[in-house]
């Protein structure tokens, strides 16, 4: 799943996901298709932490995040 946006102060930036990176596995599942991406988030709640596993330039590399509402993410600052 590539990532398409980072949203500036989001969980994903803070953890250092970058636009472009290629979302291989969340908490060790392998995904291959956002609708699976989304199936497994769906399946957490705000406050958990998860692992991705991700491609960035050719090279595996393994971030935590921690999980927030995505109500809370885009209230006003």
């Amino acid at each position: 799943v590539i990532v398409e946006t980072v949203v500036q102060g989001s969980p994903a930036a803070a953890a250092g996901v970058r636009q472009g990176d290629l979302i291989q596995s969340l908490d060790d599942k392998r995904v291959r298709q956002g609708r699976e991406l989304l199936q497994l988030l769906a399946k957490c709640e705000a406050g958990d932490k998860v692992k991705l596993g991700l491609q960035r330039d050719r090279q595996y590399k393994e971030v935590s995040v921690v999980l927030m509402k995505r109500s809370e993410l885009f209230k006003e600052r």
